[in-house]
């Protein structure tokens, strides 16, 4: 197994699938501490919302991690032991697959409030062969936020339900110097308290270079949710 694209200290996302043959799992960040052979590496305990994850020996994972060249890859792993590495909580895992290049689909979704605001376009303009995005100088925005972001879809806080199949273009403030524009259709609307709405969509138009951005950002995030719980020796 080829562990050349690891390197101590790569920051990655953990996912634990509930079931072998369901598609929901649970996500948590967490760092490659030490590389212990061509197969076998060794992570920091996951975290999530504060909260450690002990890892059960034999149980499957996927990891997601950046490389240099910014491309998201992911590999499958089983653990196969617990231990200490200094003050850190460590686990060995086994790595049982190619290391490969994670399709948009799986990209993982950052629970976040992001300032945005969005327009509903005209299907009829849009053109999926062009790359670029429609004239909506005549377009009314709605100021709203953001429940959650991946580098493939998105969820908005709404007062109302949007038809299943409605195309949105928003534009996303990531922080105070960069913001991001997106078509995202419309897959589902679930009422939350009152008379709220989440409402998921899938990206059908991105830029590059933004998408870019949105990817460097989530993972910023994530560096930053971990290094807030790794003892000061691993920040």
């Amino acid at each position: 197994m080829d562990t050349n694209k690891l390197e101590v200290g790569t920051k990655l996302e953990i996912k634990i699938p509930h079931t072998t043959s369901s598609d929901s799992s649970d996500t948590y960040s967490s760092q490659l501490i030490d590389i212990i052979d061509n197969k076998t590496v060794s992570i920091a305990a996951p975290i999530s919302d504060g909260t450690f994850k002990y890892l059960n020996i034999g149980l499957d994972l996927f990891v997601y991690f950046l490389d240099e060249n910014k491309d998201f890859l992911f590999f499958s792993a089983i653990v196969k032991g617990h231990r200490k590495n200094g003050p850190v909580e460590a686990f060995d895992i086994t790595i049982v697959s190619e290391i490969k290049k994670v399709q948009r689909r799986e990209a993982y979704r950052l629970e976040t409030a992001l300032i945005c605001k969005y327009a509903i376009v005209d299907s009829e303009l849009i053109n999926s062969d062009s790359p670029n995005f429609p004239d909506i100088n005549n377009a009314v925005f709605w100021d709203t936020s953001t429940t959650n972001i991946s580098s493939n879809g998105i969820s908005l806080h709404l007062d109302a339900p949007l038809e299943a199949g409605t195309i949105l273009y928003i534009i996303v403030n990531l922080d105070k110097n960069s913001k991001i524009r997106v078509l995202a259709q419309v897959k589902r609307s679930l009422r939350k308290d009152g008379n709220k709405y989440m409402v998921g969509m899938h990206f059908i138009k991105i830029h590059s270079r933004d998408l870019e951005v949105l990817t460097k950002f989530i993972f910023a995030q994530q560096r930053v949710m971990l290094k807030n719980k790794m003892p000061l020796k691993f920040r």
